[in-house]
């Protein structure tokens, strides 16, 4: 009996984190579409109901919330350890300045990606010509991305 009353309150815990990320970050129409369930389906996992693994990872996916956090466990953000603040400022300043000179606007969503991207290409260089080229990259991904 004591494992299904632990059980009953680690799925509310899940549920409560779920709701968190629907009310807080998505809303219940994007939520059901990155999950592929309906909106009612997520209001029961949402109040406790013992939910799927793939609708867990689809909102830990398009939340940025680290896995581990919706099952209880650890922060709420990704771990600051694995980005480099100062490289990750270098590329939002890349990205902004040339979106500006260039007169270009993108979204929210989109200009988040295009960063995330461009930090993925940038994070893979080993040197100074490796940086160049990688700048260059991140100069063409915006080309076609804006």
């Amino acid at each position: 009996m004591a494992l299904q009353t632990d059980l009953k309150a680690w799925y509310a815990e899940v549920g409560q984190r779920l709701r968190e990320v629907i009310v807080g970050r998505m809303g219940f129409d994007r939520a059901a579409e990155v999950a592929d369930v309906s909106k009612s389906t997520l209001r029961r996992y949402g109040d406790g109901e013992q939910c799927p693994f793939h609708v867990v990872v689809a909102l830990a996916d398009a939340s940025g919330k680290p896995l581990d956090w919706f099952a209880g466990r650890g922060s709420s953000l990704k771990t600051p350890d694995t980005v480099d603040m100062v490289r990750l400022a270098k590329v939002i300043d890349l990205i902004e300045t040339w979106l500006r000179e260039n007169r270009r606007v993108m979204t929210p969503e989109k200009k988040a990606e295009v960063i995330a991207l461009a930090y993925e290409i940038v994070s893979g260089a080993q040197d100074n010509a490796g940086q160049k080229q990688a700048q260059d990259n991140v100069i063409r991904l915006l080309r076609v991305a804006s």
